[in-house]
C-alpha cells in the first residue's frame, strides 16, 4: 500500500496567522478608542493645545462683546462684515492672495481695522499696494526686553492722521466702487518710522509696563511709514499702519498670541496682547472677527476628511477589508488538499496523435480502410455465412438517397481500399462523402423511430 501523506504542519501556518489577527484586533479596537490626530497647523483659535490661539480667542470674548470665527472666504467677509470691524489674522497656515488683500484693503478704507501677525517659523509676508513686508532675520529675536511705545505723540489714534490734500484712497465715496477693480491703493501719508533706539524701559511710566513680555520671533517689519508700536534696538516687530478710515496693523511673530505664551505666568504677555487689541480699536461694544478660512484652505485636508469623526467608521472598515484581502492573499486557509492524481489523455488526444502521425507520413490508406471497415459493420453491409446482412437498396433508402450514387460511393471506396498508397486529401474527400451517407442513415432512423 502506498504511505499515506504526511500531516499538515497545521502549527506552523497557524504562528503565521497570528501578525495578521493582531492587526485586524487592533483595527476594531480603532471603533472603540481612536487616537487624538492633530492637523498639521495648530495656528487656529479651536485648538487648545501649547501651539493654538483658543485662550486669546477666550481672551478678547471676555474684552469685546461680539466675538465670532469666519470659516467664509476673505472676499465674502470683506464684503459682508461692516466697517466698523476688526479682522484678526494671526499665523495664518497660508498667506492670502493678491486679490484678497485687494478686498481687505478696500474695506480697512471703509474703516475697518486689521491686526495681521505672521508665522512664528515662516514671518515672510508681502502686503501689495503698501510696500509693507515682514521678513526673515538670520538670527532669532528673543527676550523680555522690548518696549511699546507711540512713535507720533501728535496722533496717537488707532486710525492714524488725515489723507494728504489731494489724494483720495481708493474705494472712498459709494459703496459699488469699494470693491470693484483691484487696483494699486494710495497709502496715505503718516509718520516715517524713526529706527528704534537701544531698548529702554521706564518702570516709572505707566505707558510702557512690559518689561517682563517675552516676544519670540525671527522675523521684523520693513515699512518706511506707519507708527512702531514694538520694537528692538535692531528691528520692527509691531508697525501700525493708517489707511482711509481704517488702519492696520503688522506683527513680525504670532508667539505672543499662542496659548504656551499667555499661559506663562512668569511674563507679562497678557498685557501686550490686551495693548495691542487696544491699539487695533477693539472695546467693549466692537465686533471682533478671527479669519480660519486661510487656516481651512492652506493645510492638507485628505487625510483629515477621511479621520473626521462622521467619515472615521467607513475608512476604519475599508482598512479592515483591505487587511482581510492582504491575508487571504498572502496565505491558504484550511487543510492541505489530498494531491492531485495524474492526468490522463482522452480518446480525443489520442486520436489527434494518431491523425498528425498519418499526415507526416503522406500516405491516407491506413485511415481510410479503418474508416470503411467500421462503417460496413456499421452498415451491415458485411458478408456473413456467404450472404449480405443487408443490400445496398436497403442502405440507400435508409440514407434517402439514390440506390446508383450509394452504389457509385461504395465501389469508389473499394477501389482506393485496394491500393498501396492513397494521398492524404484523397483519403479525406472518401471518409467526409462516407461519413455524411452514415450521418443521414442515422438522422432518418432517428425521426423514424420517433
Amino acid at each position: 500500500m502506498p504511505d499515506s501523506p504526511a500531516a499538515p504542519p497545521t502549527l506552523h501556518f497557524a504562528w503565521k496567522s497570528i501578525p495578521w489577527l493582531a492587526i485586524l484586533a487592533g483595527i476594531m479596537l480603532l471603533q472603540i478608542w481612536f487616537p487624538r490626530v492633530d492637523a498639521p497647523q495648530l495656528n487656529d483659535t479651536y485648538n487648545v493645545d501649547v501651539g493654538g490661539r483658543n485662550a486669546f480667542f477666550q481672551f478678547t470674548e471676555r474684552r469685546a462683546e461680539n466675538v465670532s470665527r469666519s470659516l467664509r472666504s476673505l472676499p465674502r467677509l470683506a464684503t459682508d462684515l461692516p466697517s466698523d470691524a476688526t479682522i484678526c489674522i494671526l499665523g495664518p497656515a497660508r498667506v492670502p492672495t493678491e486679490l484678497e488683500w485687494s478686498l481687505l484693503l478696500n474695506w480697512v478704507n471703509r474703516g475697518g481695522r486689521l491686526l495681521y501677525a505672521s508665522r512664528w517659523e515662516e514671518p515672510a509676508v508681502t502686503i501689495p499696494f503698501l510696500n509693507v513686508k515682514v521678513v526673515a532675520t538670520a538670527d532669532s529675536i528673543p527676550g523680555s526686553f522690548h518696549q511699546f511705545q507711540k512713535a507720533n505723540a501728535k496722533n496717537p489714534s488707532p486710525t492714524g492722521g488725515d489723507n494728504p490734500p489731494g489724494v483720495t484712497p481708493p474705494g472712498a465715496g459709494s459703496p459699488k466702487s469699494q470693491v470693484a477693480p483691484i487696483a494699486p491703493p494710495v497709502v496715505p501719508a503718516g509718520p516715517e518710522i524713526v529706527p528704534p533706539a537701544p531698548v529702554v524701559a521706564d518702570l516709572g511710566n505707566p505707558k510702557f509696563p512690559l518689561m517682563g513680555v517675552d516676544w519670540q520671533s525671527i522675523g521684523k517689519v520693513e515699512s518706511l511709514r506707519g507708527e512702531l508700536l514694538l520694537g528692538t534696538g535692531f528691528s520692527n516687530q509691531v508697525v501700525r499702519l493708517p489707511y482711509g478710515n481704517g488702519s492696520i496693523i503688522v506683527a513680525a511673530s504670532d508667539h505672543l498670541f499662542s496659548n504656551k505664551s499667555l499661559y506663562d505666568k512668569s511674563h507679562r504677555n497678557g498685557v501686550l496682547a490686551a495693548q495691542l487689541l487696544e491699539a487695533a480699536g477693539v472695546r467693549r461694544d466692537s465686533t471682533v472677527v478671527f479669519d480660519e478660512s486661510l487656516n481651512m484652505t492652506g493645510t492638507p485636508r485628505v487625510v483629515g476628511l477621511l479621520l473626521d469623526p462622521l467619515l472615521r467608521p467607513i475608512t476604519i472598515q475599508s482598512a479592515l477589508l483591505l487587511v482581510l484581502f492582504a491575508w487571504a492573499g498572502s496565505v491558504r486557509f484550511g487543510t492541505v488538499l489530498p494531491p492531485a492524481l495524474p492526468q490522463r489523455h482522452d480518446v480525443t488526444d489520442h486520436t489527434n496523435a494518431l491523425g498528425n502521425l498519418y499526415w507526416r507520413s503522406g500516405n491516407g490508406i491506413a485511415p481510410l480502410k479503418a474508416y470503411c471497415e467500421q462503417l460496413l459493420a456499421e452498415l451491415k453491409l458485411g458478408v456473413r455465412r456467404g450472404k449480405a446482412t443487408r443490400s445496398v437498396e436497403s442502405v440507400a433508402a435508409r440514407a434517402g438517397m439514390p440506390v446508383e450514387e450509394v452504389r457509385k460511393l461504395l465501389a469508389l471506396a473499394s477501389e482506393a481500399c485496394e491500393r498501396s498508397s492513397v494521398l492524404c486529401h484523397d483519403a479525406a474527400t472518401v471518409i467526409r462523402k462516407l461519413a455524411r451517407l452514415r450521418d443521414r442513415g442515422e438522422e432518418r432512423s432517428g425521426k423514424t423511430a420517433k
